[in-house]
């Protein structure tokens, strides 16, 4: 492909990305749902283990990039198997959009997890998105960021902007969990 080609390419919507959003993505948490509690999250997965809390706190969002809004939610899975929490989000995602496909995105390595949230962010067309990720590490490596990126910001469910955590305070999370978890 010649240099001129390429470059008309990349001004187009034709180059890959090119219908990325490059701005600051705003993650509004979805509020809570009286009918998503402990008692049906038990229900829904045979858990006796879950408590009768009627407070679930779900990561759960409605992220709006751009001109694109769409539901996304996180939690542990493999994208086959959810945790209770993962069910009871992939619920709360449904109640957002009834019938919309449900996108899912496993996401199983640490090193790449954030990079492939924000780039799903930027780029999903759909109505509903969900992060699945293994364990609790991978986990973290994907949705921590989220707290201290420039990229995105997160509101609770009342609209209020949440404040953005610094990179001080996060190597201080990543000690306090090392240590709990008796790591390097």
């Amino acid at each position: 492909m010649g240099e001129a080609k390429r470059r008309r390419l990349r001004k187009s919507n034709a180059w890959p990305g090119g219908e990325a959003y490059r701005g600051v993505i705003d993650l509004r948490m979805l509020p809570a749902v009286p009918s998503i509690t402990g008692p049906r999250i038990r229900e829904l997965t045979s858990d006796g283990s879950i408590p009768d809390s009627t407070q679930i706190i779900l990561r759960a969002f409605e992220a709006q990039a751009g001109e694109r809004s769409f539901a996304v939610g996180f939690c542990l899975g493999d994208g086959v198997g959810y945790s209770a929490i993962g069910v009871a989000v992939i619920e709360r995602l449904q109640l957002e959009a009834p019938g919309a496909p449900l996108h899912i995105v496993p996401i199983a390595h640490e090193d790449i997890a954030y990079d492939l949230v924000l780039r799903h962010l930027r780029t999903f067309s759909g109505r509903l998105l969900l992060f699945v990720f293994p364990d609790s590490d991978v986990y973290d490596a994907g949705t921590a960021e989220l707290s201290y990126s420039k990229h995105i910001r997160q509101f609770g469910p009342d609209g209020e902007l949440l404040g953005r955590l610094s990179q001080a305070q996060r190597q201080e999370i990543l000690a306090r969990k090392a240590q709990i978890l008796d790591r390097p």
